[in-house]
């Protein structure tokens, strides 16, 4: 009887034992009670319009604010920014280049940044006027019992800033420009007159 109770408490511990070493791998919602998702991504390009072969500046900001109206954010972690530069014929490259890497966001932490990125403008192709480029952000937001991954796309759009031929273009003024013509014109009147005088008091 001794025995048999003894066997049934290591039977306890040890099942006890193994429900806490299983639920070590279970995450929860973080923080507790969090059903909603507000990790958001602003993705800007400056100048907003540049010559071919000139820098363009690209930034990224990663924020999670507290959701409004009863919802409760979770925080976000293992996040990563890739850019996809824009291409000869102004769409964004198939292969992109991870740029920042955020392991943990919690609700209301401080945005973070990424950039700026310094980027050509690309030489675009014949009849393209604009190169779009595109970010990236992937993680995992601390939603449900193991989380739930995320992707957030954001595109930019940068125009292609031509000068006009030939220099800067000013307003004529066409009556100015007319102007010493009929200056001369009005001495040769004048020149001829008095020629014709001559010859005929001659």
């Amino acid at each position: 009887m001794k025995r048999t109770r003894i066997f049934l408490g290591l039977l306890v511990t040890l099942a006890l034992t193994l429900s806490l070493a299983m639920g070590a791998f279970v995450s929860a919602a973080t923080p507790p009670g969090a059903n909603n998702n507000n990790v958001g991504m602003s993705f800007s390009g400056i100048p907003t319009a540049q010559q071919a072969g000139e820098n363009v500046n690209y930034s990224m900001t990663v924020s999670n604010p507290q959701s409004l109206g009863g919802l409760l954010s979770a925080d976000a972690a293992n996040m990563t920014v890739t850019f996809y530069p824009s291409q000869a014929d102004g769409t964004p490259s198939a292969t992109g280049t991870v740029v920042g890497t955020i392991p943990y966001l919690a609700v209301d932490a401080t945005p973070v940044t990424i950039g700026p990125l310094t980027y050509p403008m690309p030489l675009l192709n014949p009849g393209v006027t604009a190169a779009v480029s595109r970010a990236v952000l992937n993680g995992t937001i601390l939603l449900g019992e193991t989380g739930q991954p995320f992707s957030i796309v954001k595109e930019v759009i940068i125009e292609l800033l031509v000068e006009p031929v030939g220099g800067t273009a000013f307003p004529v003024n066409k009556l100015g420009l007319l102007a010493p013509l009929a200056g001369l014109l009005g001495c040769a009147g004048i020149v001829a007159l008095a020629v014709l005088r001559k010859r005929r008091q001659a």
